[in-house]
């Protein structure tokens, strides 16, 4: 079991180096064996509520895009 102020065991993700190391809460996360800084991107969690907000508002559409009825006529080659 890992100690807590270790903090998250990583991989370098350089290519050259690959090793195995714990974050020890820094940030940036930097590899103690390469020096490769690493910046962990953060998901972006949506607001609560936003999902059935966007359900109300139904599907969007391009109103710029041509839309294709299907009510065309296709000429008959008579060659």
């Amino acid at each position: 079991m890992a100690k807590e102020e270790w903090g998250t065991k990583r991989i370098c993700q350089s290519p050259s180096c690959e090793k195995k190391f714990y974050d020890l809460l820094q940030s940036p996360i930097i590899c103690p064996a390469c020096g490769q800084e690493f910046t962990i991107a953060t998901p972006v969690t949506p607001k609560p509520g936003a999902e059935a907000a966007d359900k109300k508002a139904g599907p969007k559409v391009d109103k710029a895009a041509p839309v294709d009825d299907g009510d065309e006529l296709l000429e008959d080659d008579e060659s």
